[in-house]
């Protein structure tokens, strides 16, 4: 009986780049120059700082298109609530690898409901 197999991965080498282009955008940009906004990649959660909020909209909107021209689905970024206070405003963005249980109970019933002779 014909089995396949579906995998979803993030390339941490593409994500890297990525982060390091927005890196490098923030840092050409007149609206974010000498404001000590950043990026940070560490394991799969990029952290974005920024003295105010509004910023960090910008800032995730700059990280999605990055991701995007890599080759990288921003569908996999969980985006949490920023946290700010006085002096700075802090983001994590979790990228998502893997398929979690739920969704591969769904892959399987849709494969099976297909009636298609594979192993799921």
């Amino acid at each position: 009986m014909p089995s396949f197999d579906i995998v979803s991965e993030l390339n941490s080498h593409e994500c890297a780049n990525a982060v390091d282009q927005a890196n490098r955008e923030l840092a050409q940009r007149f609206d974010f120059k000498d404001s000590g906004a950043t990026f940070a990649l560490q394991d799969a959660v990029i952290s974005l700082e920024a003295p105010a909020e509004y910023q960090l909209k910008q800032m995730l909107d700059i990280l999605t298109t990055r991701l995007a021209k890599r080759g990288l689905d921003p569908k996999c970024m969980e985006v949490e609530d920023a946290h700010s206070n006085l002096a700075r405003a802090r983001q994590q963005v979790t990228l998502r690898h893997g398929i979690d249980g739920e969704s591969g109970r769904k892959i399987t019933r849709l494969i099976k409901d297909a009636k298609l002779k594979v192993q799921a």
